[in-house]
């Protein structure tokens, strides 16, 4: 119900205090910025974010570079995506981007996700543009007065009036370099359907604005955000396992080297070898050297500092451990592919092709594409299946390419009974290892050459190559010709007279 003072009349504005409990301003409020919500910790500066990490002076030098250039040079592609998988330190580049423009006055707001909802997404931009130029400000303000209920209307609406129209407004009399939009972590936005939303927004911002603004969009590679961002013009920056092993051993030797000094260990503590074995330990994960070196640093003192370092080498896994932590975004990546408009069929239904699919992978004695892991499966829904995971799983769009796994701690970790959630835990190996070699015996015995009988006794060559020296994966007959023996082992299929392998080898073994 409305409540407030209400004056009506010709020439009139109303000024309505109230309305189901939330202020909407209307007239010429001079607070009217106040109906206004902002995110609280979205912007790279907020107190919520100060002791968040920027990236390390001479690390992330070629993505920082191939920032720079993309910014400062006139291109036809307005957005700039930069993906990568699953704690490579995303967030900390999208921040150290952030600040540098911010230092130029060329950041025109900035927003971390976070696992936040969209709701006060435009808002939250809204009120950083004001906040960067009084005409800004001025404009954004006529448009809450122009139109009071803005707030409570479609984030489109909310875009066009308080980012998009103010913005092109503001951008005609200006000549410096391009602004920068900087948007962090859309992927995970709680509402799937606002991911593609705001891909299409930012679209938007750029292509009224010219080549006066940029966007800058750092997201994990999840078919959510691929599928939308295929469509428009952009320039895509991965970030690779390979090139973060310099720059992951110079971050913990600064950051162990602060440690040292504040608990006072000895001179060179912890030494380049450790060092070496913990960049090993990390593959990659930038995560995984920051978690290790705040957990060594909650130590407080020496001796417990110098245990922590001494349990991480010896890969001793609790809550707040490295690993505990990886642990934490591993589970928050399996739940996030469940959907929540899926009855209980559905759920069980994913989770045990999930399960499947997963369980395949992790005991593979040489990666299989999408392709060949299909025939194995008896399923052609590997693709869609793994949609969802390329944070944590290599998986190329190209299906000839090798299904390969992000770090090694993942499959421990699906293993692990105490660890992985109940819906996702794969259990007994045994019983994986007997289907993948049931499967090979299918499609071995399913080859046409091998079913003919004008070969008579004349043997067939399969030609292998070392997988490790392909660039694409081998085939599903392949690899059932090379490792089914040892998925039969490791599976204990029954080998005496008459079972399905003995027949097997009594039919097809002369013409192996």
């Amino acid at each position: 119900s409305f409540s407030g003072r209400f004056d009506a009349g010709t020439g009139k504005q109303y000024n309505i205090g109230r309305v189901s409990g939330e202020h909407i301003h209307l007239g010429t409020d001079d607070n009217v910025l106040s109906s206004l919500v902002n995110e609280e910790g979205a912007a790279f500066n907020s107190r919520e974010r100060e002791h968040e990490p920027c990236c390390l002076p001479g690390t992330r030098t070629s993505v920082l570079k191939a920032v720079t250039e993309w910014a400062d040079s006139p291109a036809e592609a307005k957005i700039l995506w930069l993906n990568g998988w699953v704690g490579t330190g995303k967030s900390t580049i999208a921040r150290t981007v952030a600040r540098d423009y911010h230092n130029q006055s060329r950041l025109a707001a900035s927003y971390f996700f976070g696992d936040r909802r969209a709701d006060y997404f435009v808002t939250t931009i809204a009120l950083q543009l004001a906040n960067m130029d009084p005409g800004l400000r001025q404009s954004i303000e006529d448009s809450l007065r122009r139109h009071p209920l803005l707030r409570r209307q479609s984030l489109s609406e909310q875009w066009r009036r308080l980012v998009l129209e103010p913005l092109v407004g503001f951008l005609r009399g200006y000549d410096g370099k391009p602004m920068l939009l900087v948007v962090d972590g859309l992927d995970l936005c709680q509402e799937e359907n606002d991911i593609g939303l705001i891909v299409k927004l930012l679209f938007e911002a750029c292509d009224a604005c010219g080549d006066r603004m940029l966007v800058f969009l750092s997201t994990r590679p999840e078919a959510s955000i691929r599928d939308e961002i295929a469509c428009i013009e952009h320039r895509e920056v991965m970030l690779q396992r390979e090139d973060a092993s310099t720059d992951i051993s110079l971050f913990l030797s600064d950051e162990l080297s602060r440690i040292a000094v504040k608990v006072g260990t000895e001179t060179g503590w912890p030494g380049k070898e450790t060092i070496a074995n913990l960049v090993t330990k990390s593959d990659g994960i930038f995560a995984w050297a920051a978690t290790v070196c705040q957990y060594i640093r909650d130590g407080r003192n020496k001796t417990t500092t110098i245990s922590r370092l001494h349990g991480v080498l010896q890969h001793r896994i609790t809550n707040t451990s490295p690993q505990g932590k990886l642990d934490q975004i591993y589970t928050e990546t399996l739940n996030r592919t469940v959907r929540s408009t899926w009855d209980t069929c559905e759920v069980d239904e994913y989770c045990h092709s999930l399960r499947e699919t997963l369980g395949f992978i992790l005991i593979l004695q040489s990666p299989l594409s999408v392709d060949g892991l299909n025939p194995l499966l008896g399923r052609d829904d590997a693709g869609s299946i793994l949609g969802d995971l390329h944070s944590i799983l290599e998986a190329p769009a190209h299906p000839d390419k090798s299904i390969r796994l992000h770090h090694y701690s993942f499959c421990d970790f699906m293993l692990s009974e105490e660890r992985c959630p109940a819906r996702f835990y794969l259990g007994n190996q045994m019983q994986q290892h007997r289907q993948i070699a049931e499967r090979c015996l299918d499609i071995m015995a399913e080859r046409p050459e091998w079913n003919d009988d004008s070969n008579g006794s004349q043997s067939l060559t399969v030609k292998m190559e070392t997988p490790e020296l392909q660039q694409s994966s081998i085939s599903a007959f392949h690899y059932a010709c090379c490792y089914w023996v040892h998925h039969a082992q490791r599976g204990k299929i029954d080998l005496t007279t008459g079972s399905r392998v003995n027949l097997f080898v009594q039919k097809y073994m002369q013409k192996w």
